[in-house]
């Protein structure tokens, strides 16, 4: 399994709401196409007006090919660039983990 991280630092708490409501019809769209959706946390204690996307995937191949049609999905694209004027420019990062497996040998 592959676990896919996406941390966002928001401007505001203003912009909070808005970050959600985006997410929430990138959700949509990822529904509608068939694709994974994604889970919204942010911390309990610790920096304010961050929050995570996380989502899993079967294998890195699924990942992959979904992260490409995302990307090539106008209505999907169009939308995550609503976050523009919500996210802290340059402080978003990504993780890619990989389910831990016994190692043999």
């Amino acid at each position: 399994m592959i676990r896919a991280r996406f941390h966002f630092k928001l401007k505001s708490g203003d912009s909070w709401n808005d970050f959600l409501q985006t997410a929430t019809k990138l959700n949509e769209i990822s529904r509608a196409r068939g694709w994974v959706e994604f889970s919204f946390w942010t911390q309990v204690a610790g920096s304010f007006n961050e929050i995570v996307l996380e989502a899993d995937y079967p294998d890195l191949a699924t990942f992959e090919q979904q992260t490409n049609a995302f990307y090539a999905d106008a209505e999907a694209v169009g939308t995550m660039r609503g976050w523009r004027d919500l996210v802290i420019q340059g402080t978003g990062y990504s993780e890619l983990w990989a389910q831990a497996e016994p190692v043999s040998g």
